[in-house]
This record gives C-alpha cells, sequence and structure tokens, in this order.
C-alpha cells in the first residue's frame, strides 16, 4: 500500500568544490554577464551603444537561461521557477551524473 511515485526530484546539491566553483561561475554568467558586457562597450564606445548593448544582452541572456532550463532540468520539473544557481546546479548535476551512480 505504500508504493508512492516520486513525482519531482529536488535540485541536486554540489558536493565536490570543483563542482561548486563551476556551479558558481555558471550562476555569475548567467546573473551578470549582460551587465559586464554593457560596461565594457561603455569604456570602449559610447553611453548610448552600451544601453542598447545591455538591452539586447538581456534579452539574450534571458533566452538563453531559459534554453538550459528545458535542456538540463527534467520535463517534469520545467512549471516551476529557478535561479541560476539552480540551473547551474542542474547542468553539473547532468554531466555528473554517470560518475555519482557508481
Amino acid at each position: 500500500m505504500n508504493d508512492t511515485i516520486e513525482l519531482f526530484r529536488p535540485t541536486p546539491k554540489l558536493i565536490t568544490k570543483k563542482d561548486r566553483l563551476l556551479a558558481l561561475l555558471i550562476s555569475i554568467a548567467l546573473s551578470y554577464s549582460y551587465i559586464l558586457l554593457s560596461l565594457v562597450i561603455w569604456v570602449l564606445s559610447s553611453w548610448y551603444m552600451a544601453l542598447s548593448t545591455l538591452l539586447l544582452a538581456y534579452i539574450v541572456t534571458g533566452i538563453v537561461s531559459s534554453k538550459l532550463l528545458h535542456w538540463y532540468v527534467p520535463a517534469r520539473q520545467h512549471e516551476f521557477s529557478y535561479s541560476a544557481k539552480d540551473i547551474a546546479a542542474w547542468i553539473i548535476d547532468y554531466y555528473h551524473f554517470d560518475e555519482r551512480e557508481n
């Protein structure tokens, strides 16, 4: 009578320092890359080019994070909202899944 099906998996916990560092770099890239890119454009060019780069890079970063969510998070869990840190944890877990099963 206790036959239950677990429908959802929790966000993976990253164990090693290498995994946590990689997840930190991915989450920083998803969170702040558009700001850093626009600051670089502002230094190299003018402020209106930096502003347009900021808007375009914000849209592109949103599209990239959405694609990463749909590629690496299980399909049953797409209805939940995940932060950049959670998406990075799912990406790292996807590539290290075979090593942790043994």
